[in-house]
């Protein structure tokens, strides 16, 4: 039972973790950036 709920516990850290590190970031700002891998792409 312990495991699930810290199984659990984790999962919405690491999503409230990620929401904080993008909370200042543009829906653009984000598509830019992901597509920077593939910017020497022909």
């Amino acid at each position: 039972m312990w495991d699930i709920a810290l199984n659990l516990l984790a999962v919405v850290c690491l999503y409230g973790a990620v929401e904080y590190c993008l909370r200042g970031q543009s829906r653009e700002a984000l598509d830019e950036a992901s597509l920077i891998p593939f910017a020497n792409d022909p």
